[in-house]
Parts: C-alpha cells; sequence; structure tokens
C-alpha cells in the first residue's frame, strides 16, 4: 500500500477560509490605531498619579484599596489564584468494596 493510501482523505477546504499563506488582515491595523494609541500614551502619566493619589489620600478605605490593589497588579503582575481541594477517594472506595462484600451471597 502506499503513503496515499495509509492516510484518509483531505476534506476540502471551506471557502470562506484564508489559502495557505494568505492573510486575514492585509492592511495591517487601521492607521487611527495609531492616532488613538498615541493619545492614550499621553494620558498613562496622568492616570498612574491619580491612582497613587487614590491608594494614599481618599477617605473611603475601599477606594484606597481598590487603588492599591491595580496598582500592584499593574506593576508586580497578578497574583496566581489557587484553589484547594480535597477528596477522601480511599474512605469512599473502601465504603462502595464494604457494601459490595455485604451484599455477595
Amino acid at each position: 500500500m502506499s503513503d496515499s493510501q495509509d492516510r484518509p482523505p483531505q476534506k476540502a477546504r471551506p471557502a470562506h477560509l484564508f489559502k495557505p499563506g494568505q492573510s486575514g488582515n492585509p492592511g495591517g491595523q487601521p492607521k487611527a490605531y495609531a492616532e488613538v494609541r498615541k493619545l492614550l500614551d499621553s494620558g498613562v502619566l496622568a492616570a498612574a498619579e491619580t491612582m497613587l493619589d487614590l491608594a494614599a489620600n481618599s477617605d473611603d478605605p475601599k477606594v484606597r484599596m481598590a487603588a492599591a490593589k491595580d496598582i500592584l497588579d499593574r506593576t508586580l503582575g497578578k497574583a496566581k489564584e489557587s484553589i484547594e481541594h480535597s477528596t477522601d477517594a480511599n474512605g469512599v472506595l473502601a465504603a462502595v468494596i464494604e457494601a459490595m462484600r455485604s451484599r455477595a451471597p
């Protein structure tokens, strides 16, 4: 048997998919994107100063905490969340085995 017979036949590509090597965005990002990005970049320092001011001077402790958390998340990265769980698989399995033994003739 030849290699072509060993492999399943390839499915036809749907017409709406791009051909190999063809870009889905040949024009690149719109020109306005760069302008908006530049405008937003100019406000970063003011936003950071506002967050620092809120963290240090807000009368509301919730606002201070939220500002401090946002500052830390953006400078140090968000803390990894962990989920703890425990199972009593051995205990459950032992109970099932005991129940089966008690039913055996």
